[in-house]
């Protein structure tokens, strides 16, 4: 059965609200984890020399930084998992 079925056949109150819960401790999690990548991903480029000051910003400026800085310092990341002979 799925969940279509479990709404129409146990009413939508409180199945809903269950789903809503489950919903909002999903994104707690999700959100939980994307801030770990991000702080390492941060950790990562001051250590490499990339992070020399710090940013003063905030609400979607800083969050739209931070992300952009996952991505790189992820993507920096990448040929390490390679011998350094190979990269020369």
């Amino acid at each position: 059965m799925n969940r279509f079925d479990l709404i129409h056949s146990h009413g939508t109150y409180g199945l809903a609200n269950r789903d809503r819960i489950e919903l909002n401790r999903d994104r707690r999690i999700e959100s939980r984890a994307l801030n770990a990548t991000m702080a390492s991903s941060l950790n990562c480029l001051y250590n490499e020399g990339f992070l020399s000051m710090e940013v003063q910003l905030k609400g979607q400026n800083l969050q739209n930084l931070l992300c952009f800085i996952a991505i790189f310092a992820l993507g920096h990341q990448l040929p390490r998992v390679w011998p350094k002979s190979s990269l020369e």
